[in-house]
């Protein structure tokens, strides 16, 4: 497993028990991203919008982030 996945899924190396809270802020962090690329294209309508946060995604910085993922690829 690797260890940016045990961070997330063993805190400090613990299984989790009924009713702990997982949080994955890099999750979060790139929903945050796409909801910003979303917004600020918004002006060419919806469907001009939605394009955009998917070509973030695919073609755009969080590819380029999952590319390099694990480090030392």
């Amino acid at each position: 497993m690797w260890p940016s996945t045990a961070e997330i899924f063993y805190p400090g190396g613990r299984v989790f028990r009924e009713g702990d809270t997982l949080v994955q802020k890099d999750l979060a962090r790139s929903f945050k991203r796409l909801i910003e690329v979303e917004r600020s294209n918004a002006s060419g309508g919806r469907e001009a919008a939605i394009l955009a946060a998917r070509d973030f995604f695919y073609k755009g910085e969080i590819a380029e982030e999952m590319v390099k993922f694990p480090p030392g690829k």
